[in-house]
């Protein structure tokens, strides 16, 4: 044993504390840097180092990176493993495949505790050219087949698919870019794709797919009831209200109907919904404007307070009723109110109760189904006292008659005229209310006989002198029937 120098107890502790550190310090632990940027030189074949302008890389690699400059210099060896890509495909290269300019990721394998300049010293383990600076994310455009509708809304079904492409770096991966069919109807739904290129660049790219094939579902509501019987007889307005459940109703068209005339005419309404799509509607309406012709032969009896009115009704295949009006009036009285007194099928209305000596003017209104009015056929008629006694208004005689009437106002005498078809054939004036009718008489310098037919007779008041010819007023005036 050789001659040493002892050493003291201070000294022996200091060593005994370094050995138990040493001993309790962890391991270091291998990490894999990478670091990603833009080759400023095209190297040597030579060359020992790449110059890299840093753009990117991993965690660690940007932790160790920090503040410093990010043009930095990386060491190469033999034991460095070159690859390249092209349109996503890696395959092997060498130093000679790098360019100045070109996307480059180096990998470098040191130790979690290694500073910046330790990693660059370190050989790099693989060098990766993508053989073009590219700072763009892939681009991603959809590709859509439908029917376009609205506002953004589909029609129909719709597909789906994604056009992706990196013409600088390739595409390395995608996600949801597959193509999607979209079948049912939807609000919205929400479709996206994705990419990654080959300098880790990622790009994505979304399409909202509002989907809506139904369309509304439409109503069709006339504005009025019909005017009478189910049927309309002037222009009528036809509503249109929709629901849709899904895009909704953008807004309605409604129709009017104004003829021609029918039964069961459709009228059609429409509405669309925000999509586009459109229905339509319609109902059925029954719808007459045509008013029936008016009645014939109006003529009125007037008689003691009352007034007998006939006429014949339109032959319209639609006729349905009448209605008679009267307006009455006082001499030298404003007219009345006229005003419904009958509404019915008959072909004849007696009006009593009336006031004696005022005159009515009666109006007859033939109505159809639809309730359209026909022009009026209008009648004046003048109701008095009875004066005329016998024989009865429309008698049937089978001898000759006794003229009678009440006394009026003490005339001086009465003038009884007879006609038969239209010609005056007797011409009487007896002093008192009667005059006895014989089977023949003279006349006007001609004989004449109470032969079988229809007679009308008329008596006025006479006063004074026959030859001065003063008459009052119209007594009345009379029918009566000689039977064969």
């Amino acid at each position: 044993m050789g001659r040493g120098r002892l050493l003291g107890p201070s000294a022996v502790a200091a060593f005994a504390a370094l050995a138990l550190a040493a001993a309790s310090a962890p391991a270091a632990t291998t990490v894999a840097y990478s670091f990603s940027g833009r080759l400023l030189t095209t190297p040597l074949p030579a060359a020992n180092s790449l110059s890299l302008d840093v753009k990117t890389g991993n965690a660690a690699a940007l932790a160790k990176l920090g503040r410093e400059s990010p043009s930095q210099a990386f060491a190469v060896s033999s034991s460095t493993v070159y690859y390249k890509w092209s349109k996503g495909v890696r395959s092997t290269a060498s130093i000679r495949d790098l360019r100045a300019g070109h996307w480059v990721a180096i990998e470098v394998r040191a130790a979690d505790t290694a500073t910046l300049a330790q990693i660059k010293a370190t050989a790099a383990r693989t060098v990766q050219t993508y053989g073009v600076w590219d700072t763009t994310a892939p681009a991603i455009t959809p590709a859509l087949s439908g029917t376009a509708g609205n506002a953004g809304w589909y029609r129909t079904d719709v597909t789906v698919g994604w056009a992706v492409a990196d013409a600088e770096s390739g595409v390395v991966s995608s996600a949801g870019c597959g193509s999607v069919s979209v079948t049912q109807e939807t609000g919205g739904v929400t479709l996206t794709c994705s990419a990654r290129n080959g300098v880790a660049l990622t790009g994505s790219a979304s399409v909202t797919i509002r989907l809506d094939k139904t369309a509304p579902a439409v109503t069709a509501t006339p504005t009025r009831a019909p005017d009478a019987n189910g049927i309309y007889n002037h222009p009528v307005d036809v509503a249109a209200a929709a629901t849709d459940a899904t895009s909704g109703v953008e807004g309605c068209t409604g129709a009017t109907y104004g003829g021609p005339d029918g039964t069961g005419l459709p009228v059609s309404v429409s509405c669309a919904d925000r999509a586009g799509n459109s229905a339509t509607a319609s109902i059925a309406l029954n719808y007459d404007a045509t008013p029936p012709a008016a009645v014939s032969g109006l003529r009125a009896e007037a008689g003691d307070h009352r007034v007998v009115l006939r006429w014949r009704r339109p032959l319209d295949a639609d006729f349905d009723r009448v209605l008679v009006l009267r307006r009455g009036a006082l001499e030298r009285v404003a007219l009345a109110s006229e005003r419904a007194i009958y509404e019915g099928v008959e072909p004849v209305f007696r009006d009593r109760r009336l006031r004696n000596d005022v005159h009515f003017r009666y109006s007859v209104i033939a109505l159809d189904k639809a309730g359209n009015r026909s022009a009026p056929a209008s009648v004046t008629a003048l109701p008095r006292a009875a004066l005329l006694v016998s024989p009865r208004l429309n008698a049937r005689v089978s001898r000759p008659p006794l003229l009678r009437w009440a006394p009026y106002r003490s005339p001086r005498y009465y003038n009884v005229q007879l006609f038969r078809g239209g010609r005056k054939i007797l011409s009487a004036w007896p002093g008192r209310a009667r005059l006895h009718l014989t089977r023949s008489w003279r006349f006007g310098g001609r004989r004449y006989r109470l032969v079988p037919g229809i007679y009308r007779w008329y008596v006025w008041p006479g006063y004074g002198s026959r030859k001065h010819a003063r008459y009052g007023r119209l007594i009345g005036k009379s029918i009566f029937v000689v039977r064969r």
